[in-house]
């Protein structure tokens, strides 16, 4: 079982400390040089930078992700990303309208965060390149990661959902081919439909 918390989204008090963050094994040194989609070639990427070349060349040109993130209502996650020499890394991901802000909310501001999503930059970096799904490192770990720190997910589960279905169109990715629908998404489970607040 997931741990998803609903109602008022906030960072956790204990959000600074890198024992609370499972780490990942790093990917081998240069890894992002061979990315097509990734700009920076000079360093390896910030998880705001990562997000931003996923964004513009992998997202905004592709019409398929164009058509689906239009049956979304306003989304916006929360990224919490740890890195093992740069720290933790905020970020915003807008699904609708789309989007990339760097940071967190500033308190007062009256912007609104659906879902928080907290991970290890690596894990991020194999969801981002099309080896793993968003929600696999949350739901099959569920409880445990709380605990031990691994990826969690607080908020809509539903905007964490659309993350993926965007992600895994911008890859090509078809997960259960015989339930698709006619622009290769899968199809959700009733409870959790296209557009659902």
């Amino acid at each position: 079982m997931s741990m998803v918390y609903y109602g008022e989204v906030a960072p956790t008090d204990y959000e600074n400390q890198p024992g609370h963050f499972l780490p990942t094994p790093p990917l081998p040194d240069g890894w992002w040089k061979d990315v097509d989609w990734i700009q920076v070639k000079d360093h390896e990427p910030t998880s705001y930078e990562l997000l931003f070349d996923f964004y513009v060349n992998m997202i905004v040109p592709n019409p398929k992700c164009t058509i689906v993130s239009s049956r979304f209502p306003p989304r916006s996650i929360l990224i919490e990303t740890w890195h093992p020499e740069r720290g933790l890394e905020y970020n915003r991901f807008m699904i609708s309208p789309g989007g990339i802000r760097k940071g967190e909310p500033e308190p007062g501001s009256g912007v609104e965060v659906d879902s928080i999503f907290r991970i290890d930059y690596y894990d991020l970096v194999k969801i981002l390149l099309g080896e793993k799904r968003p929600t696999d490192p949350i739901c099959d770990s569920g409880k445990i990661n709380e605990i031990y720190g691994g990826p969690v997910l607080r908020g809509n589960m539903t905007a964490m959902i659309d993350f993926k279905d965007i992600i895994m169109l911008a890859h090509g990715k078809r997960w259960k081919t015989e339930c698709d629908d006619d622009l290769g998404k899968e199809v959700r489970a009733m409870m959790w439909p296209d557009g659902h607040p």
